[in-house]
């Protein structure tokens, strides 16, 4: 590979990607393959590009509880904290929560065209039967892959009209006027820094507002704990009043 790279004149890296970004970079072309250009197949699942297809193998079950109530960290005590260094970032942290977003996706999002009535949602959605609106998202998604995120409580409308206070017009997005996507991403984490959410300070990391969605959405769904949550590996049933 050096011996390449040095032919086509390009810098090897400093250090080997990680099994998720080489990933990453393969849905991307993927999609590009795909949808843009008609080539359905061209690019292959990763094994195909490596000789030893186990030391790339990812697993996606969690061996550690990484959400925040897990952890014992307090969301709304943080988020206030958060809202004093930006309100704006505030709003985006809220919406990991909420709706499962990423940070990326939740800089992107559009609050103004992003609620759809169930009428809308594909009949393969999970739940789709079960709920009246869900949130549309793609924007900043991995791949640019649609999802559709069930509107189920009062936080969640909260939370999504606390984003349209930030977005002044039907086009408006919740990154910060002016500046890019990079330095929105850059701001976000920057704030983060400030607020002490790192896994060094507090044991977890805005993503783990994404994990703690799933894990409350699991629960209503099946009325048991998350894996994860449970004992010695054990889905253990919630008790309901």
């Amino acid at each position: 590979i050096a011996d390449r790279c040095r032919q086509r004149g390009v810098e090897m890296l400093e250090r080997p990607h990680s099994t998720p970004y080489i990933e990453q970079q393969l849905s991307f072309l993927r999609v590009y393959a795909d949808t843009w250009i008609g080539k359905p197949g061209m690019v292959r699942p990763l094994a195909n590009y490596v000789d030893d297809s186990a030391r790339f193998k990812r697993c996606y079950a969690a061996k550690e509880d990484r959400s925040w109530e897990g952890n014992a960290v307090n969301f709304q005590r943080v988020i206030e904290t958060v809202a004093v260094i930006d309100e704006r970032v505030a709003a985006q942290l809220a919406l990991l929560l909420a709706f499962g977003l990423r940070r990326k996706e939740a800089i992107m999002f559009m609050p103004h065209s992003a609620v759809v009535p169930s009428e809308s949602v594909p009949i393969s959605q999970h739940a789709s039967d079960r709920y009246a609106a869900f949130l549309r998202v793609e924007r900043g998604t991995k791949g640019g892959r649609l999802r559709f995120v069930a509107i189920r409580n009062d936080d969640q409308r909260k939370a999504l009209d606390h984003a349209l206070q930030f977005a002044a017009h039907p086009s408006s997005h919740l990154g910060h006027p002016g500046l890019s996507l990079k330095q929105s991403l850059k701001r976000f984490d920057n704030v983060m820094q400030k607020a002490g959410v790192t896994r060094k300070r507090l044991g977890v990391t805005a993503h783990g507002l994404r994990h703690q969605f799933a894990q409350e959405f699991h629960v209503e769904l099946t009325d048991v704990r998350a894996p994860v949550r449970g004992d010695v590996g054990h889905a253990r049933r919630v008790r309901r009043a």
